[in-house]
């Protein structure tokens, strides 16, 4: 299997978990083929980063990582050896993967009390070095996590959390408003973020947010820019995947009944206390602006809408 297949597979069995880390492995995917140096690089860059597109329709923070390959490869024709400067400029975006979340750690750290409870859905590399930091400050502080379900990637959080020396409680998903009550902070990561504040990420955190805000516990969400989908302020809604209804159970064992299994839902920026990015913490309806000012997004959103355009058409 050629490694933009196998890196495509590996995303869309879920095998690679939390939406940074799509993005770092379709990275490191392309610079595998571009290291290969293929007779036509463009077009092998160009067939790949399509590939990779298509294999997580709910993804901005791969969609980014994409965008920045196609501008690379663009800067790369007029280079002594295009092949070397595609992939210094994929190494340097990692390092810059990296910085990000070491940033986010630093700054979520501050918002878990120590002594204290977090409840957490599903799995989030960014979270999860929030985790990690407060934990090197010395804190001592509870996580319950949710199985997560269809996937149970809540396995993955408590895994790690426990290596990590914290204290978890496992619960099924529908038990989060029953054990709200004894918790301090609500904190997930985001798949997506869109222009109105709306967070983007596993079924389920939607609900979990409206029991938070029914008992006064605030929701702060471990997202790094790359997360904001700039397509949105274009007037394009953010793909929901739909994952095949076999996760949620074999539709034969209730003939007549539509499965549905829909990957992610949206939350609304009046149940979200803060974004914590690699930029500081705010307000999810903030966050569009400081975009722009800070991060250029009209400078990508042609881009962005272009990959945007060639996934609508792919799937019709």
């Amino acid at each position: 299997m050629d490694p933009i297949q196998r890196a495509v597979e590996e995303i869309r069995s879920l095998k690679v978990q939390g939406a940074r880390n799509v993005a770092r492995r379709a990275i490191r995917a392309i610079r595998e083929l571009v290291s290969s140096r293929p007779s036509d690089m463009e077009r092998a860059v160009h067939r790949a980063v399509e590939q990779l597109a298509l294999a997580r329709p709910t993804e901005p923070a791969m969609r980014d990582a994409l965008t920045f390959v196609l501008r690379s490869l663009v800067e790369a024709r007029g280079q002594e050896d295009p092949y070397a400067y595609l992939i210094s400029r994929l190494d340097a975006y990692e390092r810059e993967l990296e910085e990000m979340v070491r940033r986010i750690a630093e700054y979520g750290a501050r918002r878990i009390p120590d002594g204290g409870t977090v409840i957490t859905h599903c799995h989030s590399s960014e979270l999860m070095a929030v985790f990690r930091r407060a934990r090197e400050e010395g804190k001592e502080f509870t996580v319950i996590v949710t199985e997560t379900r269809p996937r149970y990637q809540g396995k993955i959080t408590a895994r790690e959390l426990v290596e990590m020396g914290v204290k978890v409680i496992y619960v099924v998903d529908s038990a989060a408003y029953y054990f709200m009550r004894d918790v301090d902070v609500y904190m997930t990561g985001a798949d997506a973020i869109t222009s109105d504040g709306y967070v983007v990420n596993k079924i389920g955190t939607a609900l979990i947010a409206l029991a938070a805000n029914r008992f006064n516990v605030p929701y702060y969400v471990a997202a790094s820019t790359l997360k904001f989908d700039p397509v949105t302020m274009a007037g394009f809604s953010e793909p929901i995947e739909e994952r095949d209804p076999h996760e949620v159970i074999d539709p034969a064992e209730i003939p007549g009944a539509d499965v549905r299994n829909p990957a992610f839902d949206a939350t609304p920026p009046e149940l979200v206390d803060g974004i914590i990015t690699e930029m500081g913490i705010y307000h999810p309806q903030a966050l569009a602006a400081v975009m722009v000012s800070e991060k250029q997004v009209d400078e990508r959103l042609e881009e962005a809408i272009s990959l945007i355009r060639l996934l609508e058409g792919k799937n019709a």
